[in-house]
C-alpha cells in the first residue's frame, strides 16, 4: 500500500548542527507512519519551499550524481508506527558573485495526492542565474 499524506507526520531535525559548516546547512526530514499498517514511500518526494504566506519560492533541486537522468531511487517501506528519514542540504552562505538567497518559512513535501508542510528555518543561497539550489538525500527506514 502506498503511503498517503494523511497517514504521515512530518518533522524536521537539524541533528544538533550535523549539516552546519563551510557555508552549508541542512536538516533531516523525518516522516512517521501514524497508521497501524506499513506503507511504501517513494525514496524521493517533490519538495517546495514556501514564504510566510505559503507561496512557493524559487529554489531548485540539484540532480543526484550517477546515471543520467539520475540514479534509480528505491521506494522505502515505512513500518506501522515507524519512521523514514532523508535529508535536505543547501548552501547557506552568500558565497557566489551576485548571490540570491531565500529565507523560507515552510517546507512542503508532496506525498501521493496530498502534501505535508512544516515550519522551516534556513537560509538557502545560489547564483542569481540559477537561484538557490538544494540536495535531497533519499529516504531510508529509520532506524536502519
Amino acid at each position: 500500500m502506498l503511503c498517503r499524506a494523511d497517514q504521515l507526520a512530518l518533522r524536521l531535525d537539524d541533528g544538533g548542527g550535523d549539516f552546519n559548516g563551510m557555508s552549508h546547512s541542512g536538516t533531516y526530514i523525518v516522516l512517521r507512519n501514524r497508521g497501524n499498517v506499513a506503507c511504501v514511500l517513494p525514496g524521493r518526494v517533490p519538495v517546495s519551499f514556501l514564504d510566510a504566506h505559503r507561496r512557493v519560492l524559487r529554489a531548485s533541486v540539484q540532480p543526484m550524481p550517477g546515471m543520467h537522468p539520475g540514479p534509480v531511487v528505491r521506494p522505502v517501506t515505512v513500518a506501522a508506527k515507524g519512521e523514514a528519514r532523508g535529508s535536505l542540504r543547501w548552501v547557506s552562505g552568500e558565497v557566489f558573485d551576485n548571490t540570491q538567497c531565500i529565507d523560507p518559512a515552510y517546507v512542503r513535501l508532496r506525498v501521493g495526492q496530498g502534501a505535508l508542510t512544516a515550519r522551516f528555518r534556513g537560509h538557502l543561497c545560489g547564483t542569481a542565474d540559477d537561484g538557490p539550489r538544494y540536495q535531497v538525500v533519499p529516504f531510508k527506514s529509520w532506524p536502519e
